[in-house]
């Protein structure tokens, strides 16, 4: 008898997986199960329901919460070496765990008492049910990549939706910066296009456009509803959720306080940026080209985390440059989501001599196109310069650092001569013509963004708080509505499952 595949999903509140298991059961024949990561109003809603057929689910937090016991430091290190896992190397990837955390300072013993009950609960559940396949989003907590990894070290195929270097297309890998496949791919000579064709060519998938409509951080709602919404969730028992890590000691007085104070912060900040910051590139400077990535993020936390300090790479860069040459740092429109960033940080880039800090309203490509070579740590700027005849210095791996003209810095001391020589780096037309093709056949349409704004407006308050009272019946008809999409979605799944 054949044995049917068993799948297991991650399903958090942005419901896209729950999405896919319910068209996947509808045209796959295999087992499902589910481990859920959302709030606790929602967990008997999602363990309840009847639109997919899980054979088991587990809710996460209930087999992982804040706790005083000291950890068992041999199982870890016998778990780190089972899985060639380094646990403090995870922890860094949480944003909670550092000085970030308005809240709470997690000691040592707190946060490896965390990662013994993550590694527990994620090994009973491999070992259980052993899956054939996990359905996962582009990870972006450490919970979450580490059950990932863990998969990828035994075995256990990784089916994780990513987003592509382009907007509007996504791929499903089990690692972020797998290199797309450009040895079987022929161009004649005759189809090659130029650089100002590929330009033109990649604007319909244009990822900073994409990336300006995300509405997360209730940026649609007015400031009475904004109000409402918080007085609403202040008026609600949130016990269950005090004894998840992620909400420790976060009680509302301390929430209400901080959100108000971050305010102020904010139009303080932003302020400064309107006032201080740069608006115009000077066209008769050479300069090099740093774009400023939004922080906390998993770009940088979980893909470069031995460069998350950019303000120090930053001082780096700009006492490597030859002479001739300045340093043009950009913000990141996305940081307004997260408050912008301290003044004084702001403060030390504008008092290098050799650096102008830009607006981040300027448009990417009115740089690029004006700057002698782009360095980012992990970002998709590296491949834009590459449609601009640019050259670019990457500081981690990432699926484009195969091209000629990317350099990946591997040496912090390194840092000059990579620059000297990569300002010589001339750009391959036809190796980026392959490469841009590649993206194409490995890859598939899909506005994520979209799609997620739809669900941000339906269920988290345009992004800003989930909502309390989701139903059966509004989860069914969101499913329904967003039928076409999950069921596309759910083929793609289908077509890497079969090979």
């Amino acid at each position: 008898m054949i044995m049917k595949d068993k799948v297991l999903f991650w399903v958090d509140s942005l419901f896209i997986q729950f999405g896919i298991a319910k068209s996947l059961q509808e045209k796959y024949d295999c087992n499902l199960y589910a481990v859920y990561d959302l709030t606790h109003f929602l967990k008997n809603l999602l363990l309840e329901q009847k639109i997919v057929n899980f054979e088991k689910e587990w809710y996460f937090w209930d087999h992982v919460r804040m706790t005083k016991k000291t950890p068992d430091i041999k199982y870890l290190e016998s778990f780190e070496k089972k899985f060639k896992i380094n646990i403090w190397m995870f922890s860094n990837y949480e944003a909670l765990f550092s000085k970030r955390n308005q809240y709470h300072k997690f000691t040592h013993d707190e946060i490896l008492s965390i990662f013994e009950q993550e590694c527990r609960f994620f090994e009973h559940i491999l070992d259980e049910i052993k899956p054939n396949f996990l359905v996962i989003k582009f990870t972006d907590f450490h919970r979450n990549h580490l059950l990932k990894e863990m998969c990828n070290t035994l075995g256990i195929k990784v089916l994780m939706l990513t987003p592509t270097i382009v907007g509007n297309r996504s791929r499903i890998i089990h690692e972020y910066n797998i290199q797309h496949n450009t040895s079987k791919i022929e161009i004649k000579s005759e189809n090659v296009k130029s650089f100002s064709e590929l330009r033109e060519y990649i604007k319909k998938y244009n990822k900073f456009l994409q990336a300006q409509k995300i509405i997360a951080g209730g940026g649609k709602n007015s400031l009475i509803d904004k109000t409402k919404i918080t007085l609403q969730w202040a008026k609600t028992s949130e016990k269950e959720d005090m004894n998840r890590y992620d909400y420790y000691d976060a009680t509302k007085s301390k929430v209400l306080v901080t959100r108000f104070l971050n305010g102020l912060r904010k139009k303080h900040r932003e302020s400064f940026i309107d006032k201080n910051f740069e608006y115009d590139i000077n066209k008769d400077e050479n300069f090099v080209y740093f774009p400023l990535q939004v922080e906390p993020e998993r770009s940088l936390s979980i893909d470069a985390p031995f460069y998350v300090n950019q303000l120090e790479i930053i001082k780096n860069i700009s006492k490597s440059l030859p002479v001739g040459y300045k340093l043009y740092v950009k913000e990141h429109f996305g940081q307004v989501f997260r408050n912008w960033r301290e003044i004084k940080y702001y403060k030390e880039i504008m008092d290098l001599p050799n650096v102008r800090l830009l607006h981040y309203s300027i448009k990417p490509e009115e740089i690029v196109s004006k700057c002698e070579l782009i360095l980012s740590i992990s970002g998709t700027t590296g491949f834009e310069a590459a449609l601009y005849e640019k050259p670019s210095i990457i500081f981690a791996d990432v699926n484009y650092e195969n091209l000629e003209s990317v350099y990946r810095l591997r040496q912090i001391e390194d840092l000059p001569n990579v620059i000297r020589k990569a300002l010589k780096q001339k750009v391959n037309l036809l190796e980026l013509n392959k490469f841009i093709e590649s993206i194409e056949m490995d890859s598939f349409s899909f506005d994520e963004i979209e799609l997620q704004n739809i669900i941000y407006a339906k269920f988290h308050n345009n992004g800003l708080s989930l909502k309390r009272d989701i139903t059966l019946e509004e989860m069914q008809s969101f499913l329904q509505d967003q039928k076409t999409i999950f069921d596309s979605l759910a083929l793609e799944h289908i077509k890497k499952i079969k090979k």
